[in-house]
């Protein structure tokens, strides 16, 4: 994690002032809410955001964890065909292609047999892959 010229400097220019006015104090930093947000005075910026926007290395995370949580029925979709361990290609009858599309939230309006090949070959009823 490299910022700027030195390793582990934050440039101040990117704390830019919040939507009302508020610029941060850099003589009364302090650190708040368990570690998670930086205060600078009355400013406020949170750990979170910071790396996000400076370390790609915590994007990468941050994206693979969100996509592991997240409740979109393409990713529900693809935690329980890794659970079971199937690939994209080991659904009889439904091109892989389709299920990328389905998982990747490209495909909405799926067809009856696609939804009905899927949940045979998982073994799990087609409403409740969101409860994955």
């Amino acid at each position: 994690m490299a910022w700027g010229r030195n390793r582990n400097h934050l440039p101040h220019s990117c704390l830019r002032p919040s939507g009302d006015g508020t610029k941060p104090d850099f003589s009364r930093f302090a650190i708040g809410d368990y570690g998670n947000t930086l205060l600078f005075g009355d400013y406020e910026a949170t750990v979170e955001s910071i790396l996000y926007e400076f370390d790609g290395d915590f994007r990468r995370r941050y994206r693979k964890n969100l996509r592991n949580t997240s409740t979109d029925f393409g990713d529900c979709l693809r935690r329980v065909r890794m659970q079971k361990e199937l690939t994209q290609s080991s659904f009889p009858g439904v091109d892989a292609k389709t299920i990328e599309r389905i998982e990747s939230g490209k495909s909405k309006n799926v067809r009856k047999a696609t939804k009905d090949a899927i949940s045979y070959q998982l073994g799990v009823p087609w409403e409740d892959i969101k409860t994955f």
